[in-house]
This record gives C-alpha cells, structure tokens and sequence, in this order.
C-alpha cells in the first residue's frame, strides 16, 4: 500500500515537473519569436516586393503577433493537459484534498489561455467582442494560478519544501502580475523534479 502511495506522489511530482518545463519553454518560444517578430516588422526593405502593396503597418504585425500567441497557446495547453493534469490528478490520489483544486489550475488555465487566443484572433480581424474574451480569460487565468498556488503552498507543507512554498506564492502573485509566471514555472519544475528524485530513490516517505 505504502509503494502505491509513493508511486502516486512519484507520478504527479513527475507530471507536474514536465508540465512546468514545457510551461517554461511556451514563455521562453514566445518571448524569442516576439523578439524575432518586432526585429522583422522594423525591417520592412527585407520584404517583397508585392508584399509591401499591403498596408503593412496594419496587417503584417497583427497577423505575426497571432501565429506568435498560437505557437505559445499550442505549448502551454498541451503542457497543461498531458502533462500538468494527469500528474495533479496522481497528487490528488496521494492526498485527497488536492484533488478538489485541479479543475481550479488545470482547465482554468487551459480556458484562459483559449480565451487569450480567441481574443488575439478577434483584435486581428477586427471583429467585436475581443475585450470580453480577453476579461474572461484574465478571472479564468485568476481563478487557474491561485489553484496552482494552493496546491504548491499545500506541496510544500506536506514534503517540508520551501521551495514549493515559495513556488506558491509566485503562483499566486502570477494571478494578478502575469510576468511572474514564468518564475513561477521556473520554480515548480526544479522543486518538482528534485523532489521526485527523491522519492523514487526512496529519500521520501509520506
């Protein structure tokens, strides 16, 4: 029984520690192709010919900025997803209370970032409607980092981290300052990783 109980915290610590990399990588993908986005729109004589016919000042940076959000929304969904929330999942069956805040991180996450795409699709087509889906996709977003940060502070009592402590509280920092996030993520993998070594090698007994 106690090997079933650590292979779960082995698990969602494994999970949770791969979803926070490909988190981390989404932010870092991002913040390149936006570097690498601005320097191209400032470089207007690199263009074609025939591509300059097209007001470029309105289209060409709406239509970068959108593929640079979906490549981020690709990679941070499918971290949430197969990564972030069967892993939390394994850490709600390790302990029960946990499991109740993983719809809160995971799918109000996963919305918000969904929304944020609706929205940068809509301010590129100029169509009604994007502020909502931008607002709504800030209280999902809310809502999804204060149940990461939950969960993290809850990790870090019950494995004596303070590490997954301070993860939490950058967690819930992020739901109101998102340029914290990527600390965030930051955080949680290597305590994630770590701490999922150790169990594996049997260094920890819950």
């Amino acid at each position: 029984m106690a090997q079933n109980i650590d292979k779960e915290l082995a698990d969602g610590l494994r999970g949770l520690a791969e979803g926070s990399l490909l988190m981390l990588v989404a932010y870092i993908v991002f913040l390149g192709l936006a570097w690498l986005a601005g320097f191209w729109m400032f470089m207007p004589f690199y263009m074609p010919m025939h591509m300059r016919e097209v007001p470029y000042e309105v289209s060409y940076p709406r239509l970068i900025a959108l593929v640079v959000m979906l490549v981020f929304l690709v990679i941070a969904i499918y971290g949430l997803v197969s990564k972030i929330q069967p892993g939390l999942a394994s850490l709600g069956r390790w302990r029960q209370d946990l499991s109740g805040l993983v719809p809160l991180a995971v799918w109000g996450l996963a919305f918000g970032y969904v929304l944020l795409g609706v929205f940068a699709l809509l301010t590129v087509l100029q169509l009604p409607g994007r502020f909502i889906a931008l607002w709504l996709s800030f209280i999902l977003g809310v809502m999804g980092y204060i149940g990461l940060g939950i969960t993290a502070l809850k990790l870090g009592t019950y494995l004596g981290s303070g590490v997954f402590t301070l993860g939490g509280a950058f967690a819930l920092i992020s739901s109101l300052i998102p340029v914290f996030a990527p600390i965030t993520w930051l955080v949680l993998y290597i305590e994630a990783s770590g701490q999922a070594y150790r169990v594996a090698q049997g260094g920890l007994k819950s």
